[in-house]
């Protein structure tokens, strides 16, 4: 049994939103879309917690910026705004992921639970895991418009990594053929067009560094020369 589980961003079009002429592309790493989200998030890294604080990143950049913690909360348009002003692109490595499973109660519950409940990125990167003692296989589509907007960008300076200090390195799966050649590509793009890839983070989601580690990475480096 297969489910493939696509990018929140490609119902929704996000990109309509990004801005026209980037500066900086943020890379992260999988937002899934769920169909029975009544209040689904409608940019990067603004997912509406269940419980908790969240990811961290607009919360940051309003503290950082305009000492508010709220910034972007209480007026969400401020966020495409800023997209504007600095030149901030956003893209997920993902586009889609594939899971299988020889049972299917058993991978729905798994999507159900799991994949639109509690997802991070260590699970997301593995190309297996058990599940109720069953087996689910992971398999990922890498998400090729970051290479093309690299290919063809006269304005893009730097990209970032997000993913934080364990998978910064983007050294995972390294026997994955589909993702060392993607891996191998976005680098020697990178190389050639002098961008500089910035691959050390704290992550900004709730399990990412303490606050104070997030944002002088953030000052160092999301918001440096702006």
């Amino acid at each position: 049994m297969k489910k493939v589980v696509t990018h929140i961003s490609e119902v929704f079009n996000w990109d309509s939103k990004q801005p026209k002429q980037p500066q900086t592309l943020i890379l992260g790493s999988f937002n899934p879309f769920n169909p029975k989200d009544k209040t689904p998030t409608d940019f990067y890294y603004s997912r509406i917690p269940k419980r908790g604080r969240g990811n961290r990143f607009w919360t940051s950049i309003g503290k950082l910026k305009y000492d508010n913690t709220k910034y972007f909360k209480d007026n969400p348009g401020s966020r495409f705004q800023e997209l504007e002003e600095t030149g901030f692109m956003f893209l997920d490595l993902i586009k889609s992921i594939e899971f299988s499973s020889e049972d299917e109660h058993v991978l729905n519950q798994f999507l159900e639970k799991k994949v639109f409940g509690n997802f991070g990125d260590n699970d997301i990167l593995r190309s297996k895991l058990s599940y109720e003692s069953h087996i689910i296989n992971i398999k990922r589509n890498y998400n090729e418009k970051i290479l093309k907007i690299l290919s063809s960008t006269k304005s893009i300076k730097k990209v970032i990594n997000t993913l934080g200090s364990t998978n910064g390195n983007l050294g995972f799966n390294v026997r994955e053929k589909e993702w060392t050649e993607f891996k191998s590509e976005l680098f020697q793009i990178c190389n050639s067009k002098n961008i500089e890839l910035i691959l050390e983070s704290v992550s900004p989601s709730p399990q990412g560094g303490s606050d104070e580690e997030l944002e002088k990475w953030m000052c160092d480096n999301v918001l440096k020369n702006l």
